[in-house]
C-alpha cells in the first residue's frame, strides 16, 4: 500500500480508494484504533503521511463475505512465495 500511495503521489493524483476487508487495518487508518505494535508504528505514521497528500482518498471496509476472489488470491499468492523460499534454501 506504501508504495501504491507514493506512486500515486508521484503521477500527480490527488484521490484514491483504499479497499481493504481488515477491520483493523481500516480502524487503525482512519484514526479508531491505535496502532499499539511499536514496529508498526512508523509504517502506520508513513501511510497517514501519504495519505495527508491525497486530500480525496477514502478508505472503504469491504465485508470479507464480499472478498473471497481477494482472499483466494492472496492465499495463492502467499502459497507461491512461501514455496518459492522454501526452494531457495534447499538450493
Amino acid at each position: 500500500m506504501l508504495l501504491a500511495l507514493e506512486e500515486l503521489i508521484r503521477l500527480g493524483a490527488s484521490s484514491t480508494e483504499i479497499r481493504t476487508d481488515s477491520q483493523l487495518l481500516f480502524s487503525q487508518l482512519t484514526g479508531r484504533y491505535r496502532v499499539r505494535n511499536s514496529q508498526l508504528r512508523d509504517l502506520h505514521k508513513k501511510a497517514l503521511t501519504l495519505l495527508s497528500h491525497l486530500p480525496e482518498a477514502r478508505i472503504v471496509l469491504i465485508p470479507r463475505e464480499e472478498n473471497s476472489t481477494a482472499d483466494r488470491l492472496a492465499r495463492a499468492a502467499s502459497s507461491a512465495a512461501a514455496r518459492m523460499l522454501r526452494n531457495a534454501k534447499q538450493r
